[in-house]
């Protein structure tokens, strides 16, 4: 019979990286990634003009976080941020 249930999100989550692994190596015969969490600035002349935090798995990244200030926006910026993450 099958059936909803509610497991820990912690355990959930265990379960489906394990899954998601499997599927990657068996369909893309590429092994998974580590899953890396990463934070990156952006500074000009020792100002802050923003940033990006996300997590990368498995060629797909999550963007957590991304902002810029208003003067900086619409230079490619987060673009950049994005791919030097």
């Amino acid at each position: 019979m099958v059936e909803f249930k509610q497991p820990a999100l912690s355990e959930n989550e265990e379960k489906l990286i394990e899954l998601l692994s499997e599927n990657q190596l068996e369909e893309k015969q590429i092994p998974s990634e580590a899953n890396c969490d990463f934070s990156l600035a952006l500074y000009d002349d020792g100002h802050y003009l923003g940033g990006v935090t996300a997590n990368k798995w498995m060629n797909i990244t999550h963007i957590s976080l991304l902002a810029l200030v208003k003067s900086a926006r619409g230079k490619g910026y987060g673009t950049k941020l994005l791919k030097k993450g």
